[in-house]
């Protein structure tokens, strides 16, 4: 009887081994299956968002077309996480009319990435945010925002291992945007910045070839440090930062004067000083959105939170998670405004746009001279440089000027200076004056007026009707 008991455990251990064994290989293949499930949901394209790129210092949509981000910054989502919700995310898009939610992670402050905050939260957050501009085709800026440990290079291993698991999980998926060092400031040279990127950006590169921002010296205001020494990667775009009450004319001639040399995105700008509080100036902050529109250059309003300072978007003590417009401070309101004034000049265009088709006698009395100063090819398409002068053959001084167009070939506006330039249908153009020469005295000219095309075919000028 003994040695039956002895037999009959021994069977019965066998069969409990058998069958945990089997629940582990369950278990193994339930997580296996769950794994592949994230890897195939990451890598999903998200409909209606194009992957951003950079061609010709210009951030450009998968047609090559310039594409201007207008978007709006948390604050330190560890400080302000609320604002992470799908009814906030939706009335960015839907009331104020913007393409871009960056989520700001913190470093090395209180609660930062680097310091003592939860990671694993942090992450969490992320994932939110980028699953909310996923579902509403928006686009998503992860910002490693460091600012008080001035020097990127400060916190190298932990960026190399938190933008490689970034990648790894969004790397697929194209409305995810890279920020890889929000300020670097202090005595923090372009050179150390450099270094930092160079090792940065490849570890990007291994699973993903999405946009990529890079912070430049002295708080992102010395762009034209990089203008001079640009990285020798493709699609990255240098970052400048304003804030309207301290920065001014002078910062603005900087950018006008690298804008045609390296891409360019405003990843942070305030309509206050350069604290985030303080006065509020909309006359400058009015200047700088006129300057962005004119070199199709994005932006991104810091900040989306309650904090109690000129640069929150919401007055204190709003429920970020339950807002509405009436909510809104100062700087939120000048953000609202400019939807409404953006939708207006739209408007204004179209008509200008109709009008100019009809004023046939208007291209006979002022007229456009153009030629071809330079063609090349690139990723499969033909570019063609043309450059016009427009003369003024009237008796009597005009205020301003516009031509349309008509290529024999569909054809895709790349960039242009000196002029406005409006796509009206795939083979036509419609060109305008700006503010600086519309207005011609009898006999006078504007010169070097502008502009790059790009067809799938050869682009054949000598069939290009100007009316």
């Amino acid at each position: 009887m003994k040695r039956f008991f002895a037999k009959l455990c021994v069977l019965n251990i066998a069969a409990l081994c058998i069958l945990t064994g089997c629940s582990n290989q369950k278990e193994k293949a339930d997580t296996s299956r769950k794994e592949q499930t994230a890897e195939k949901e990451s890598s999903m394209e998200t409909i209606g968002v194009s992957r951003l790129s950079t061609t010709n210092n210009r951030v450009v949509d998968e047609n090559g077309n310039p594409y201007i981000i207008k978007g709006i910054s948390t604050h330190g989502i560890a400080w302000f996480p609320q604002i992470i919700n799908e009814k906030s995310f939706s009335q960015f898009k839907e009331d104020f009319g913007l393409n871009t939610v960056r989520l700001a992670m913190y470093t090395a402050e209180s609660g930062g990435y680097c310091t003592d905050g939860d990671q694993k939260k942090l992450e969490k957050q992320i994932d939110q945010g980028v699953e909310l501009c996923r579902k509403l085709n928006m686009y998503c800026v992860i910002d490693w925002h460091i600012l008080s440990d001035q020097d990127p290079l400060d916190h190298l291993p932990q960026a190399e291992t938190f933008f490689e698991k970034m990648a790894k999980k969004y790397g697929k998926v194209p409305n995810v945007i890279f920020e890889i060092c929000n300020e670097p400031n202090g005595n923090t040279t372009w050179e150390q910045v450099s270094e930092y990127a160079n090792t940065i950006i490849p570890v990007i590169r291994e699973h993903s070839q999405n946009l990529i921002l890079v912070g430049t010296p002295n708080w992102s205001q010395d762009i034209d440090q990089a203008a001079k020494a640009p990285l020798d990667h493709e699609d990255i775009a240098y970052t400048l930062h304003f804030y309207a009450a301290t920065h001014k004319d002078d910062l603005r001639a900087k950018y006008e004067s690298v804008v045609n040399k390296i891409p360019i995105v405003v990843s942070e700008f305030g309509i206050c000083d350069a604290s985030g509080n303080g006065t509020i100036d909309e006359e400058s902050a009015n200047a700088w959105m006129k300057l962005l529109d004119q070199y199709n250059t994005g932006r991104i309003l810091w900040n989306a939170s309650n904090k109690d300072e000129s640069s929150s978007i919401f007055k204190p003590e709003t429920d970020l998670t339950n807002w509405t417009l009436n909510d809104l401070s100062a700087s939120g309101k000048w953000l609202l405004a400019q939807t409404k004034e953006q939708a207006n000049k739209t408007g204004t265009e179209k008509e200008q746009a109709k009008q100019a088709v009809k004023k046939t006698e208007h291209a006979k009395e002022v007229t456009l001279q153009i030629d071809q100063t330079n063609d090349w090819q690139e990723n499969g398409k033909q570019f063609v440089q043309l450059n016009g002068t427009v003369t003024n053959q009237t008796s009597s001084m005009i205020s301003s000027w516009q031509f349309r167009l008509a290529f024999p070939e569909p054809v895709r506006i790349s960039d242009h200076w000196n002029c406005e330039a409006e796509q009206t249908d795939e083979k036509t153009i419609l060109i305008r004056n700006v503010d600086y020469n519309g207005k011609l005295e009898s006999k006078k000219s504007a010169t070097d007026v502008g502009l790059i095309v790009s067809s799938g075919s050869k682009v054949e000028i000598n069939n290009m009707a100007i009316e």
